[in-house]
């Protein structure tokens, strides 16, 4: 839940995707529906100045300019919003496990 402060834009439920930079989404293929859905709540840069600012992003095979380190973000989010966000989740999931595989190697 957001609370008064600057983020009261958010409010009353705003859910971000952390995947801190990460290359976890770059390739993840979404059936035509979900992939509207996304490219809808990509988190575009406001210099919130809690970076140094947006990048450029691979997001579901495609680049897009100054994307928040976030990568997306649900405000007040529906039904198929939570559909996404579901499948985002595991994949996030699978990128983690693999990742600690790899560092156990």
């Amino acid at each position: 839940m957001n609370g008064n402060g600057e983020e009261r834009q958010f409010a009353p439920l705003t859910v971000w995707t952390d995947d801190s930079d990460s290359a976890c989404y770059e390739n993840v293929l979404l059936r035509k529906e979900l992939k509207r859905i996304a490219l809808n709540h990509i988190d575009y840069c406001l210099n919130c100045g809690s970076c140094s600012g947006g990048t450029d992003r691979m997001l579901f095979g495609e680049s897009y300019p100054s994307v928040c380190r976030t990568a997306m973000r649900f405000i007040n989010p529906n039904q198929a919003d939570f559909q996404l966000l579901k499948m985002i989740l595991k994949e996030r999931m699978k990128y983690i496990e693999i990742k600690r595989i790899l560092i156990k190697k």
